[in-house]
């Protein structure tokens, strides 16, 4: 975990590692977003190590604080949307063949309507939903999944997604 002092160094950090990859000077965290996001993933090789370098820091807990937490300031905050995101859950999960698939298709359908939106936080509040504390609607589909792994066979259900 990263330290106050750390945390609060992390904007010029990632401007001083980012720096030689855009050739240009960045002058708000907007920018410094917006140039991470569209650099191409060849240029991203080592990132979080040189970043871990100038923070003195892993390049695992930089990537953590990076995606877990300083990125999350430039999207919308997805608990604002989380009755929508269960309704929708609830009106796709008819047409899907496993949890998973509910989750990643409602995420996909609400991306398309909500652009700033992160994904991460979606299937956060998606997986607590749908697998963790499944209400009774949900709970009925998973019984039916079962009835249709226990009737085909696990691996004839699974076939789609095993290759």
């Amino acid at each position: 975990m990263l330290t106050e002092a750390q945390i609060q160094k992390f904007s010029a950090a990632l401007s001083k590692v980012l720096f030689p990859l855009q050739q240009h000077p960045f002058h708000s965290d907007v920018e410094l977003f917006r140039a991470l996001q569209k650099l191409p993933r060849a240029n991203r090789t080592g990132i979080w190590r040189k970043l871990g370098i100038e923070l003195v820091s892993t390049p695992n807990e930089v990537h953590d604080y990076y995606f877990n937490t300083w990125q999350i300031q430039f999207y919308q905050n997805a608990n604002e949307s989380r009755e929508d995101l269960k309704k929708l859950f609830l009106d796709l999960v008819q047409f899907c063949e496993n949890p998973n698939e509910a989750i990643n298709r409602t995420i996909q359908v609400y991306m398309q309507n909500q652009h700033n939106c992160n994904k991460r936080q979606l299937y956060q509040i998606l997986y607590r939903y749908a697998v963790v504390k499944p209400n009774k609607d949900i709970a009925r589909k998973y019984k039916q999944w079962e009835q249709k792994v226990t009737q085909l066979g696990f691996e004839d259900v699974m076939q789609p997604y095993i290759e």
